[in-house]
């Protein structure tokens, strides 16, 4: 009789399970006597606020084996410390009940640090997606390569990143440039029509940008400044018939602040509309017909590119990130002048070009295929959490 093998995979946020939906639909299919995928959710999944995108998880067909809920209401930095240790505490109950081979988490969320702990406290091998990526504006950037040194098995989603990760001491054999599932969900899903896309949101616009702006967190700033400044230069495209789609922000200190200017703004003002969360098909549907897209999100970054659209990208959040030659560069300046000329030669004919001709260089659709198909060897062969430190041969 075989023994049953289990891989746990957690998800915290709508961006995550936007990147993970293809990897998870791989294993389930797979699932049998032999293999069991354990799937836990947290978070601002769980939100209501943050649009309890669980809804989105369970209308994708997919079994949850575990909530747990996190506290979800002032964003303050003792309430992100309390929710770490709720998501360590919780998940080690969990993982010593389940006793899992292997646990794969994605990114660089602060939960994640309370589930990579708990995999170290119950011996549970950690796979990790999109390490070795920089953001040298956010908080991530320290998360991100604090959870690589504790995970075992990693898939990078660019060569650059794959150089990172073994830059690190991660030996090579570990380490799988495999692209960023979110091409993956680009090439592999059938995306809505442009009709029936904005029929979803109750919106017929024939002109629209979508904007997703959040929180710079090594900033002294709250970021109520550079949303102002953005808003007020939105409105102008609103003037000359845009309508502008907004996407909140993400539960970072700062991030309710933000989500309530973006409401109040849609309330006195028609051309915007602000959602907590479009779902992963419904806003690749969204942008793949968007005159253009503006922020600070890593999907300005990642999918946008792909998808031929101009994308402008604000400020240092996504700093250090590998990117397409696509993508616009601005800081928020006083007036905000340098965003409204960038936002015009993106919307003109020669910025539509520039969109269209630009690389992208995180894969070909086929990261979920090979993360499933090399986690499970590695199942089957087993996992450890003993690893050496590796140096290259003409390290000095």
């Amino acid at each position: 009789m075989k023994t049953m093998k289990k891989l746990a995979v957690v998800t915290t946020t709508r961006a995550d399970y936007g990147l993970l939906h293809p990897v998870i639909k791989g294993f389930r299919k797979l699932e049998d006597e032999a293999f069991k995928l354990i799937l836990i959710v947290t978070g601002t999944h769980l939100v209501e606020k943050f649009g309890y995108t669980v809804s989105e998880i369970e209308n994708d067909g997919f079994r949850i084996d575990y909530k747990i809920k996190t506290a979800m209401n002032s964003g303050s930095n003792e309430e992100i410390a309390e929710n770490i240790s709720t998501v360590m505490t919780e998940l080690t109950k969990v993982f010593e009940a389940e006793k899992p081979d292997g646990v794969m988490i994605l990114g660089d969320r602060y939960e994640m640090l309370g589930v990579a702990t708990a995999s170290l406290i119950t011996s549970s091998p950690i796979l990790h997606i999109s390490g070795g990526d920089t953001t040298e504006g956010a908080i991530d950037e320290y998360i991100r390569h604090a959870l690589t040194k504790m995970s075992y098995l990693h898939f990078t989603t660019n060569e650059t990143s794959k150089k990172r990760v073994i830059q690190m001491g991660e030996e090579p054999e570990r380490v799988f440039n495999v692209g960023s599932t979110s091409i993956d969900n680009i090439f592999n899903e059938k995306l809505l029509t442009q009709k029936k896309a904005l029929e979803s949101i109750g919106l017929t616009a024939d002109k629209y940008i979508i904007c997703t702006y959040h929180p710079v967190t090594l900033l002294t700033s709250d970021g109520l400044k550079e949303v102002e400044l953005l808003a007020g230069v939105l409105d102008e495209f609103v003037k000359k018939g845009y309508h502008i789609i907004v996407t909140k922000a993400n539960a970072d200190l700062g991030g309710n602040r933000i989500n309530e200017f973006w409401d109040e703004i849609a309330a006195k003002n028609t051309g915007f509309s602000v959602f907590a969360s479009l779902g992963r098909l419904r806003y690749l549907s969204l942008v793949k017909y968007a005159s253009a897209v503006v922020g600070n999100s890593s999907s300005g970054i990642v999918e946008v590119p792909a998808l031929k659209v101009p994308v402008i990208d604000i400020g240092s959040r996504q700093k250090g990130r590998t990117r397409s030659n696509a993508v616009l560069e601005v800081n928020l300046d006083d007036d905000g002048r340098k965003l409204t000329e960038t936002l015009e030669f993106a919307l003109s004919e020669e910025g539509r070009l520039r969109a269209e001709q630009g690389d992208s260089p995180y894969g070909e659709g086929r990261a979920a295929e090979q993360i499933v198909g090399i986690t499970m060897d590695y199942l089957k062969k087993g996992m450890n959490l003993s690893k050496s430190f590796y140096l290259p041969e003409n390290y000095e």
